[in-house]
């Protein structure tokens, strides 16, 4: 069968963290790029559910992408156009999906437009392009935080002085109290220790000895992309003080947010 946690997250590793405030509803319709998410959930499931000799074709046959924000329309944006490819499965299993679709999408109190089914632009297969013509969705719900491997390993741990979860490195938890004291405390009586821990950047291609010197901060993130990318070029763009302050503030806005409506627990993966 085909694994639809699989083909969404189709990556071998996460080359990002995210900060989560735990037992809170993310999902969100207000823009293209999360609203062509959720459809394309459901479509995936129509396919997971076919037998399984069109499950193996569409796996030969498979689109490169599915359902997604056409190139011409902005991703942030509440109205636009979706595109749904058609490839490597059949013309009933394309009306299924449209139906359940259209039907979410008047479930959800979001208009579509007029569908056309044609040639696409970028691939050799077909394409149905979905009209969003009007979607009066407002998200409401926790600031979203986002930071590269990297980074959020510098911030959460060499910075607000988190210790991972596990051996991986990967993710943090914290109370929201104890993360707005952590980030308050740093923002408002350590202007140092953010100038202490900013980073230069780096360019692999560059000699060190010809590159700003750089801090000894322990980031088992940085090795690993270095083992990852080999001979390949890597550009580290450094940290600034004002990046640094950017991504406390940022996170000081979900940590408000937690106490504001009673959660407790954050964490991040």
């Amino acid at each position: 069968m085909i694994k639809l946690k699989n083909i969404l997250n189709n990556k071998i590793l996460n080359e990002s963290m995210t900060l989560y405030v735990k037992d809170t509803n993310y999902q969100r319709f207000d823009n293209l790029m999360d609203l062509s998410f959720h459809l394309q959930r459901i479509a995936y499931k129509i396919l997971e559910s076919l037998p399984e000799d069109q499950i193996n074709y569409f796996r030969k046959n498979r689109p490169t992408e599915l359902l997604v924000v056409d190139g011409q329309s902005n991703i942030d944006s509440s109205v636009g156009t979706l595109n749904l490819y058609y490839s490597g499965y059949t013309n009933s299993t394309l009306k299924k999906m449209l139906r359940e679709i259209l039907a979410e999408l008047k479930k959800l109190n979001i208009e579509h437009g007029k569908l056309k089914l044609e040639d696409s632009n970028s691939y050799k297969y077909k394409v149905v392009r979905i009209p969003i013509v009007k979607n009066e969705h407002k998200y409401t719900g926790a600031p979203e935080v986002n930071f590269s491997n990297r980074n959020a390993y510098h911030i959460y741990k060499n910075i607000l002085q988190f210790e991972p979860d596990d051996d991986t490195n990967s993710g943090f938890s914290f109370t929201a109290d104890e993360l707005k004291r952590r980030v308050e405390s740093v923002l408002k009586y350590d202007p140092d220790w953010i100038s202490k821990h900013t980073i230069s950047k780096h360019d692999s291609s560059i000699p060190d000895v010809e590159q700003d010197t750089q801090k000894d901060f322990e980031n088992p993130h940085d090795e690993f992309s270095k083992k990852i990318a080999g001979n390949a070029r890597i550009i580290n763009m450094g940290l600034s003080e004002s990046d640094i302050k950017q991504r406390l503030y940022s996170i000081l806005d979900v940590a408000n947010w937690a106490i504001k409506n009673n959660k407790k627990e954050l964490y991040v993966a």
